[in-house]
């Protein structure tokens, strides 16, 4: 089934985050329910705006006040009511996807619900998605944390004895990347160490040696 062209407008957003918001698309394209035309400025179908600068809060104000037509989805932290959906700073690439269908379907969407936290050990993380590029990573242990949960799934004390921290920062770390929604998790089985044979008695082996070399 062929799908419909929307538009969206971006006109308040900076440089950087109008080349984000492309490149996102683009890397979203296939999941979207509409195709998506970016816009710099004139009237569309829906309306990015940040609420973190005054172009954007005066662009906010006229789109409630019914000067233009339109949903309106913001980014940045912002309270305002009567906005189809808020984003909240650093864009991320699940969020942008479920607003812009959500928009597609009109339909409310219940939000996610955070999973309770987990004992250190009960589980392994994965990480399925890298933080937003905005983000940054300005500590080392963030760094070296996501670096090896991209290889393999590890348990809070898997990394912890690996990456030599200690288990309450790893955790910390963890818990925060598993509610932005970074992680899979899967459950911890228990590592069945194998149970070296019995070596026969030394002995033994040393008779069968003799018998062997004297014919016996």
């Amino acid at each position: 089934m062929s799908r419909s062209t929307a538009t969206l407008q971006l006109a308040s957003l900076d440089d950087y985050h109008q080349q984000l918001v492309r490149m996102l698309l683009q890397i979203l394209e296939p999941r979207l329910h509409h195709r998506w035309q970016t816009l710099a400025g004139g009237d569309a179908d829906a309306y990015l705006v940040d609420t973190g600068c005054s172009a954007g809060q005066q662009q906010l104000g006229q789109l409630l006040a019914g000067q233009r037509g339109g949903c309106v989805i913001t980014l940045g932290e912002d309270t305002t009511t009567g906005v189809f959906w808020q984003l909240p700073k650093p864009l991320r690439l699940n969020g942008l996807l479920t607003a812009l269908n959500a928009f597609s379907s009109q339909a409310p969407v219940t939000p996610a619900v955070v999973a309770p936290a987990v004992a250190a050990g009960s589980c392994r993380y994965r990480l399925i998605e890298w933080p937003a590029l905005e983000r940054g990573m300005d500590h080392p242990d963030e760094l070296r944390l996501l670096s090896v949960l991209s290889r393999r799934a590890l348990s809070c004390a898997e990394i912890a004895n690996m990456l030599d921290l200690s288990a309450s920062r790893v955790t910390a770390i963890v818990q925060r990347l598993d509610a932005d929604g970074l992680l899979s998790r899967e459950a911890a089985t228990p590592v069945i160490t194998a149970v070296p044979a019995t070596p026969p008695p030394r002995d033994r082996g040393l008779i069968s040696l003799l018998r062997r070399r004297f014919g016996l």
